[in-house]
């Protein structure tokens, strides 16, 4: 299998570590990093298709646990350093957030019985990864726009 083409930023962990904003830094900071991160995201999902595609097991299934494991701690970041503050904000944009992170930790905790049932399916896939990016596209339109915006505590 070979890696993905976007690599994190030094200041991202590799997947399965979290992903840390220092203390005292204001919301901006986490959407910069998790921003980011959605590129990274997308490749690993990208990933996933092309494994399908060659027909190994074993290395689609690498795939997945590396986008389950970098797609959890971004989520959990989010729910950690943005959703709370947002949902005073906008706690309708928050809560459909929450259950669209819902649907996708259900999602990818399905691919894994997938692939050991030789049911995984690109069509399926691709869906997913449409998914997933009007999500990142939601989040960018509310919930990091209002991160970002100046001298917003955390």
């Amino acid at each position: 299998m070979s890696s993905p083409s976007v690599s994190p930023r030094a200041s991202h962990p590799a997947p399965g570590e979290r992903i840390a904003v220092p203390p005292g830094q204001d919301l901006a900071a986490a959407v910069a990093l998790l921003r980011d991160d959605h590129a990274l995201l997308t490749t690993l999902a990208e990933s996933i298709l092309k494994e399908v595609a060659e027909g190994d097991r074993d290395d689609c299934a690498h795939a997945i646990t590396t986008l389950q494991q970098r797609l959890a701690e971004h989520l959990d970041t989010e729910e950690r350093e943005l959703i709370p503050s947002y949902a005073r904000h906008d706690p309708k944009d928050a809560a459909r957030i929450l259950d669209e992170h819902a649907a996708i930790r259900k999602t990818l905790a399905n691919l894994d019985v997938e692939n050991d049932l030789h049911l995984v399916r690109a069509e399926a896939l691709r869906s997913f990864l449409v998914a997933l990016r009007a999500h990142a596209a939601r989040e960018n339109g509310g919930l990091y726009r209002f991160g970002s915006e100046p001298a917003r505590p955390r």
